[in-house]
């Protein structure tokens, strides 16, 4: 029997596709200095009140995608592919290096920074999800207290990307909402993807 697309395309998995494009409609342009000029500080104010809300939020979306999981549910994974617990490893993995790259901009004169590469190798396996989840939240409320100290201008201040570029520490903010997004939708799609093929493997012979 094949796997039906309306079955890995939930109607859970279309909203975080939406939410993903509304974030992105919002602020993912490359300001150039004329245009930054152009805007008022009231609509910058917004924007960043914006990106701080979405970074605050994925805590709890977290915490909501996987609260259903048992560990073999988060240790399941299509081949080739991460599993849930993959996933929020990964995220509890590159918070504390995101501060990191933060703080360096806001404290050095444009400096070089790399791209944080995903690395497997460094996901604590040994936990349970859900503790992943709770380290993940406290990694993220440090990010958030040190983005809610920043002043106008230090959201301003220059960092030359391996690969983007030079850019501005709140392109790295938007970054991470980004990046959040792509993961929370992940986490909905291998859940997805492991529904239907349970499904698929429970349906009688010749369906």
């Amino acid at each position: 029997m094949a796997i039906k697309v309306a079955e890995l395309h939930t109607l859970e998995s279309v909203l975080w596709q939406f939410r993903r494009i509304a974030l992105r409609l919002l602020g993912h342009v490359r300001l150039n200095n004329a245009y930054q000029a152009d805007q008022s500080e009231t609509y910058l104010m917004t924007k960043r009140a914006v990106l701080l809300q979405a970074l605050e939020s994925t805590p709890a979306d977290v915490d909501r995608l996987i609260a259903k999981l048992d560990e073999a549910a988060a240790a399941w994974h299509a081949p080739g592919d991460w599993s849930c617990r993959d996933v929020v490893a990964h995220l509890d993995y590159v918070e504390p290096l995101y501060l990191a790259r933060l703080q360096r901009i806001l404290a050095e004169e444009e400096p070089a920074v790399p791209f944080i590469h995903p690395d497997e190798t460094a996901h604590d396996h040994t936990l349970p999800i859900m503790q992943l989840a709770e380290r993940f939240r406290a990694d993220r409320q440090a990010t958030l207290a040190f983005l809610q100290t920043l002043s106008p201008a230090g959201w301003r201040r220059a960092a030359l990307h391996e690969r983007n570029g030079r850019t501005t520490l709140r392109h790295f903010v938007q970054a991470l909402v980004e990046h959040d997004i792509d993961h929370t939708n992940q986490l909905v799609e291998i859940q997805g993807r492991r529904r239907a093929i349970l499904r698929q493997e429970a349906a009688p012979p010749g369906n």
